[in-house]
């Protein structure tokens, strides 16, 4: 498209948004004026949105996302199913729109959660799950879903499955491994995947101490996990009469029996599964989960001092 063309283009748009709003506010005032007014918000369908922008997606979706933002604002203390669907709409068409713009994602994981309780967190896990698949090298959206299901009460194998996914991903936050370790307390049977997670984040570590204690984790989850072999073996040759204990003790005396970084001793869980002393220590911590809902203020994109998202609808 020349210079003159795109010119046009954007007084086209500016000139058809112009005539958009006040249509609308010609609508608002009709009905202000009648005796039962109903709020009536005009949204385009999402498979118009791209053909209406003329090009200017990107610039658009930044529209529709401030118009979200000042809509909640706008909503404090009136919150109602009528009011969640045109939110969500409207996050859904700025998202439609330029599907890369972070923000959209933050705002649907804070506000609608907040705001709307179990419909909106609904409608946030489904618009972040769009996120993470239209942006596969994006590790914060598939993080933020995380911390909708932690926060919101979630099943914790969702919340391990989506802070995995964030883990999996390029540049990911290394920080939530611990999370995911002393909040969602993985089964002692994930020895396996425990380590491979935990190897990944030492790899794309760039803390050093934290580089340091990643590698130590790492290397506790691969003992663990070759020691859950050989018990495994053991049992399959020794059949019922096999003794956890009677096999630390062969291997302890043939020199073979691995050390655990933390000098914890391994156990039998419940699941009959191999695990450390020390990684029931560190699980039996405090849940992190405290100081994790006041950091998750930071995404809040609005003012938390103005704006009270946790009033019920």
């Amino acid at each position: 498209m020349t210079r003159t063309g795109k010119i046009i283009a954007l007084v086209v748009l500016l000139i058809s948004f112009g005539t958009y709003y006040g249509s609308r506010q010609r609508v608002l005032d009709i009905h202000e004026s009648s005796m039962e007014s109903r709020e009536v918000l005009f949204l385009p369908a999402l498979d118009l949105v791209k053909v209406m922008s003329l090009g200017y997606e990107v610039f658009l979706s930044e529209l529709f996302m401030v118009h979200s933002q000042y809509y909640m604002f706008d909503k404090v203390g009136k919150y109602d199913e009528i009011t969640r669907e045109n939110l969500t709409q409207l996050l859904w068409i700025a998202a439609t729109l330029d599907p890369k713009q972070i923000n959209v994602y933050q705002f649907a994981a804070f506000a609608l959660p907040a705001a709307f309780g179990t419909w909106g967190i609904s409608n946030a896990v489904e618009l972040l799950e769009y996120g993470t698949r239209e942006n596969p090298d994006n590790s914060r959206i598939p993080e933020l879903l995380g911390f909708v299901y932690l926060l919101n009460g979630g099943a914790p194998e969702y919340v391990a499955k989506w802070f995995r996914e964030a883990l999996a991903r390029p540049d990911p936050n290394p920080s939530i491994i611990w999370l995911l370790e002393r909040t969602i307390k993985p089964s002692p049977c994930d020895a396996e995947m425990q380590y491979r997670t935990f190897e990944r984040s030492y790899q794309l570590s760039t803390d050093g101490e934290n580089k340091n204690e990643l590698k130590k984790k790492a290397d506790q989850y691969a003992k663990i996990a070759m020691l859950q072999k050989t018990w495994t073996n053991f049992k399959q040759h020794k059949g019922p009469e096999a003794d956890f204990k009677v096999l630390l003790n062969l291997l302890r005396q043939k020199g073979n029996l691995p050390k655990d970084p933390y000098g914890g001793e391994y156990l039998l869980s419940k699941e009959g599964c191999v695990t450390s002393s020390s990684v029931i220590e560190f699980q039996s911590g405090p849940s992190l989960l405290e100081h994790v809902q006041k950091d998750w203020r930071k995404y809040e994109p609005g003012r938390e001092e103005d704006v009270n998202f946790s009033e019920e609808p």
